[in-house]
């Protein structure tokens, strides 16, 4: 296997702060913070997130959420 499964790397730890500040962000100005699935997003996940952030697969799931209003 291997050595640096399941280890982040200093670019993946800045990657999860920079992640952070943007949710930080969002929360500041009142919107909904949204995180994909995918890339960056995916380790984040594994190193947890708030509640109210809003996870979707991919960016497509996203376009969809925002214009189809929910019932």
């Amino acid at each position: 296997g291997d050595k640096s499964e399941g280890k982040l790397s200093k670019n993946d730890l800045n990657n999860i702060t920079q992640i952070k500040k943007d949710i930080q962000a969002a929360q500041a100005a009142g919107a909904t913070p949204i995180l994909v699935r995918t890339g960056k997003g995916k380790k984040m996940l594994e190193k947890g997130i708030p509640d109210n952030v809003a996870v979707y697969d991919d960016l497509a799931a996203v376009v969809n959420a925002l214009l189809v209003p929910s019932a």
